[in-house]
């Protein structure tokens, strides 16, 4: 006999033994039954620690019903994640990792694209059809894959109740449960911040496993904007500065705030201001919208430190 234990030596046999056994099988629909839902993982990522974790403790439970005799369901399931699905596909053919996708035939399109990162626009609009086959292809391999993970753990859930949230039998239920909420008035509409992906043009769960993220330093853009009487709008020689990592933003700027305590604003601008009964107003660069310019007596936190905000 060994003196170290060697899991492959028995554990796939022992899990092999399982399956054939069926034991995660319920063949009784038992409204009396234990049941625990699996969280579907994302159909994108692989298992991971907290997966393991979330599983021990399901498997573990779902164990000691069964050891009572309990009908003990352990439901399992996998998410498909549909718009990060998207983004792992795209990164995929805009990183040459899926090159042998790409047919002669695309390539030979009038509009195939010279750069990398138009190719999957260009598939989705003229080869969606083998976007599609692909994307595919990729869901059954993550799916065997995570469930052979699954297998390494140890899991014993009715696999004959496997969910994919794309089967019909999964969108069934999600519309009807759906339906049933707007009934009973639990679904409403709200605004809400949210990430947004201008790539895919919807709301993205910020996940930089699945997509990406981009870290950098930004530097300081210094804007000028031209101060104006705002009776007439006639020009004066004051000129307001200020600095910003995300000078695109500037055109949606509704107001100017400035700090009256602040060492960056010269008294002098402060007298015109109220020489002139708080009617000043700023132009906006490379527009013709005029911000209003307002002096706030009373220090406010969030630019106790600042000179002006917009």
């Amino acid at each position: 006999m060994n003196q170290n234990y060697n899991p492959k030596e028995w554990e796939e046999k022992i899990y092999q033994q399982w399956e054939k056994q069926k034991v995660g099988e319920v063949r009784n629909d038992s409204y009396e039954a234990h049941t625990i839902l699996m969280p579907p993982p994302n159909l994108t990522g692989n298992l991971h620690a907290g997966h393991a974790f979330q599983h021990y403790l399901m498997d573990t439970l779902t164990r000691i019903y069964r050891q009572k005799g309990v009908d003990a369901l352990w439901v399992p399931g996998v998410d498909h994640a549909g718009i990060q699905l998207e983004g792992v596909i795209d990164k995929m053919f805009k990183t040459g990792e899926a090159d042998k996708r790409i047919t002669k035939e695309m390539r030979n399109h009038l509009e195939f694209p010279k750069d990398k990162e138009d190719i999957p626009k260009f598939l989705k609009k003229y080869f969606l059809e083998d976007w599609l086959e692909f994307a595919w292809s990729k869901v059954d391999e993550w799916r065997d894959f995570q469930k052979n993970q699954a297998k390494v753990l140890g899991d014993t859930p009715d696999y004959s109740r496997n969910l994919f949230t794309l089967d019909k039998r999964a969108v069934d239920m999600v519309n009807h449960a759906f339906v049933k909420y707007w009934e009973d008035g639990l679904i409403y509409k709200k605004s809400y911040l949210i990430n947004w992906s201008v790539g895919l043009q919807t709301a993205l769960s910020d996940v930089p496993e699945d997509i990406g993220r981009e870290t950098r330093k930004d530097p300081f853009v210094t804007i000028e904007y031209e101060v104006y009487k705002r009776n007439g709008l006639e020009k004066t020689d004051y000129k307001l500065k200020i600095q910003t990592v995300r000078p695109e933003t500037i055109f949606a700027d509704q107001f100017v705030l400035v700090n009256e305590n602040s060492k960056n604003i010269s008294e002098d601008f402060k007298n015109f201001y109220r020489e002139n009964n708080n009617m000043v107003v700023v132009k906006l660069p490379l527009t013709e919208k005029y911000l209003s310019v307002i002096l706030l007596t009373t220090q406010m936190k969030l630019i106790q430190s600042l000179g002006l905000v917009c």
